[in-house]
């Protein structure tokens, strides 16, 4: 029997690629909610990442793990927060009380990590030195986040890059997971969704990150994610 799915997009759409369509969940809005199971699905591949640091944040962790489901099966899980002046820490992301990813802390401070599943990884480290005062970008399947650099937010594979579809979204690796660039205070471009924010005399807009990403100097950081993909 066919399978007849409709993906929850909880974002602003237009921010956002357009995921591959076995990716039935992808919720960066903080909070707690759940998910039914829709007829026909069997198992899922459920990922979360924690939230980013405030302030030159190191980067959420990330976690994946295959479950095994039944239809109409409601499974709770929670987004983590961003990591924003007064609340510095990002928020933990976890799905259906087995997998969980922590968040980031502010100015350089322990990543984020993820637990319970069947791949874990870190953040990238943010860095708060007058050269160099980025945030880390979010953890991966394929690895660790990258530490922020100087003038460059961290990414998935280096400074500001991405060279893997690090959630498995079906997009390619130049559509997200790098992070901010600075060129000065009128100059450069944001983070993409994963990667650190910049610091140096970067503007509002690449200084703050996007889901999981630690912010840049006096950015806020990036969301935690809670995300799905029906596997059979």
């Amino acid at each position: 029997m066919a399978i007849s799915l409709k993906s929850t997009v909880a974002a602003p759409v237009a921010a956002y690629p357009a995921l591959k369509s076995s990716i039935v969940l992808f919720d960066c809005n903080p909070g707690t909610r759940s998910w039914t199971v829709p007829e026909g699905v069997s198992k899922i591949r459920a990922f979360v990442v924690g939230g980013g640091g405030y302030d030159n944040g190191s980067g959420g962790g990330y976690e994946e793990k295959l479950i095994d489901v039944t239809p109409g099966q409601v499974l709770s899980y929670t987004v983590g927060a961003p990591g924003i002046s007064g609340a510095t820490t990002g928020g933990t992301s976890s799905f259906g009380g087995t997998i969980s990813a922590t968040g980031g802390a502010t100015l350089g401070g322990a990543p984020g990590i993820g637990s319970g599943g069947e791949v874990s990884a870190s953040g990238g480290l943010g860095m708060t030195s007058a050269a160099n005062n980025s945030g880390g970008s979010a953890g991966h399947a394929f690895g660790n986040g990258q530490a922020g650099f100087a003038n460059k937010g961290g990414g998935f594979s280096a400074e500001n890059l991405s060279f893997v579809d690090g959630w498995k979204l079906g997009i390619t690796p130049d559509q997200y997971g790098f992070g901010a660039m600075s060129l000065g205070t009128n100059y450069g471009f944001p983070a993409a969704i994963g990667g650190g924010g910049t610091g140096g005399g970067g503007s509002v807009i690449t200084k703050d990150a996007r889901i999981g990403g630690g912010g840049g100097n006096l950015g806020n950081g990036g969301t935690g994610l809670v995300g799905i993909e029906v596997i059979a």
